[in-house]
């Protein structure tokens, strides 16, 4: 298994990391809902993990929310750039 470390988290990462502090859920009960060890669930809150897209998914649909990927769309409209 490669350690993935996390340099600067990336909005959704941001983003899920608040809703997991914010859910009222201990850690124990994500990761039991979300079938996946408590370590990968407190590394990743606590920054010293990433998670893969997978993952993150697993993690929202334990927290009850919605992950839906988005393309960001680049100069000129078209997909795939930075604007």
């Amino acid at each position: 298994m490669t350690r993935r470390e996390p340099s600067n988290p990336d909005p959704t990462s941001r983003a899920l990391q608040q809703a997991i502090r914010e859910s009222g859920l201990s850690l124990r009960e994500i990761a039991r809902r979300a079938d996946l060890d408590i370590g990968i669930v407190s590394r990743f809150v606590s920054g010293q993990r990433a998670v893969t897209v997978g993952t993150a998914h697993t993690i929202a649909k334990a927290l009850g929310l919605r992950f839906k990927l988005v393309r960001r769309q680049g100069k000129g409209g078209k997909p795939g750039g930075r604007s």
